[in-house]
């Protein structure tokens, strides 16, 4: 009752922590506390790049602590300062970066160095050791979300090295504990199995224990684009991105995002119907 008062004398339509895109923070309403959200897809789609670009949106109003699990802290750092100032990897890797860069640069260098992200980029975390490192930095930082590129290179053992069901429902379970325990709102990136690529979603296409979908909240699916009719163009740019569980939704299912030229970046795009 006291929830549904607060909410009346201030309506909104995001009412967890804006992510930063318009159709994912419309439908969903935002990350909320206590929840625990898949995004998984096809390889070589950005999933990791459209993590980071969530992640530092949402630090512009949240705390937060990123688990990259698979790219070195330097990269993503590069990968950051070349969505926020439009200069690509390539230009700074090469070297090759034009005059007017250097002030975009600068910009993006200060606006991410005063963002609250606190990021580890070792490979040898387990879920527990997450649970303990979480209630470390809480202790005296307002920490509200965390995410986890990915599920699979978490360390924790369960039986048999090879029992790949049962260590992801494991997993699953106890970084849902985690983000309900700890009232903080959890991102994990997964995969799909080998048979799921290239198709429609479906849960069953989450890689290893079929309980993962029952673990977490929503599950999105990022997929190549899916055109609207039978029969028209596939755009290699586009991604179909798929709400495929989602507990306490009433908004559209799906929507679109694209690919910008050169950058680890993606942005919204207009809406439309997508036939699926």
């Amino acid at each position: 009752y006291d929830e549904i008062m607060e909410r009346a004398a201030n309506p909104r339509d995001i009412w967890g922590i804006p992510m930063g895109f318009a159709d994912l923070d419309r439908n969903t309403g935002g990350g909320q506390p206590g929840e625990l959200w898949i995004i998984a897809g096809d390889p070589g789609l950005g999933k990791t790049a459209w993590l980071l670009q969530i992640a530092a949106n949402m630090a512009k109003t949240h705390a937060g602590v990123l688990y990259e699990l698979e790219m070195k802290g330097h990269t993503l750092a590069r990968r950051m300062i070349a969505t926020e100032s439009g200069v690509t990897t390539r230009a700074m890797r090469t070297g090759r970066v034009k005059e007017e860069d250097y002030a975009p640069i600068i910009s993006a260098v200060e606006k991410i160095d005063a963002l609250p992200i606190y990021l580890s980029d070792s490979t040898h975390w387990t879920t527990q050791q997450i649970r303990a490192d979480l209630l470390r930095l809480m202790t005296d930082k307002p920490i509200k979300w965390f995410a986890v590129d990915y599920l699979m290179l978490l360390g924790d053992k369960v039986g048999r090295d090879d029992d790949e069901i049962r260590r992801t429902d494991e997993i699953t379970k106890a970084l849902r504990g985690i983000a309900k325990d700890l009232n903080i709102f959890g991102l994990v990136i997964h995969s799909k199995t080998k048979a799921g690529i290239g198709t429609k979603p479906s849960l069953a296409q989450l890689r290893g224990s079929g309980q993962m979908a029952y673990h977490a909240d929503v599950v999105i699916f990022m997929n190549q684009h899916i055109p609207d009719r039978e029969g028209d163009k596939v755009d290699p740019n586009i991604r179909t991105v798929t709400l495929e569980k989602f507990r306490e939704g009433d908004g559209d299912k799906y929507f679109e995002l694209v690919k910008m030229p050169g950058l680890p970046k993606l942005g919204d795009l207009i809406r439309r119907t997508v036939k699926l």
